[in-house]
């Protein structure tokens, strides 16, 4: 049984991935390699985000939250999700998984007497959560809260921001990245 974790806010720059190549009906026969894939994406992810001193703070299905706090978060994610795409990309065509890189607050913990479950609620991974549902495979979107602290970090002027696309289920503009 894993430990009780304490409810405790956090501050940070997340990192949404959905591998969207696991929501699709897996082939007969071929159901141990789509879990096995997936579970070499998620070790991955771990070690990645480890590596630029994230934290993971969700798995479900075929979702990722990585967590990054402290100086110069954003770009420690960009750099996080620069590792993680190649590994994704490996698996071959159709693999990009969507992004969403997201500024906000958020709390989790264990939930009280269902632990080892835990949660990570409020505004912050619920507005991560449509940005990742408006980014296309191979797409990133990035929160403008994100977009203003990247600035900041690499001391850019507004006239270098990334470029704006239409999000795949709102139909309203986001800023882009392309994961090529």
């Amino acid at each position: 049984s894993a430990p009780n974790v304490p409810a405790q806010r956090y501050a940070m720059t997340l990192l949404g991935m959905d591998f969207r190549r696991f929501s699709q009906n897996v082939p007969v026969g071929q159901e141990a390699i789509a879990m096995t894939q997936l579970a070499t994406l998620h070790g991955d992810a771990v070690a990645i985000a480890n590596s630029y001193d994230g934290r993971i703070f969700e798995h479900h299905g075929s979702r990722v939250l990585i967590g990054f706090g402290g100086e110069q978060r954003q770009l420690r994610a960009m750099h996080a999700l620069a590792a993680l795409l190649p590994r994704a990309a490996s698996l071959g065509p159709g693999a990009a998984p969507a992004a969403a890189l997201h500024d906000g607050e958020f709390v989790h913990g264990s939930l009280p007497n269902f632990e080892p479950l835990s949660a990570t609620i409020g505004l912050g991974t619920a507005q991560l959560g449509r940005l990742l549902g408006e980014a296309g495979a191979g797409q990133i979107i990035l929160g403008p809260t994100f977009a203003k602290g990247l600035n900041a970090v690499l001391e850019r002027d507004a006239s270098s921001e990334p470029s704006v696309a239409t999000g795949a289920a709102s139909g309203k503009r986001f800023y882009v990245l392309t994961a090529n």
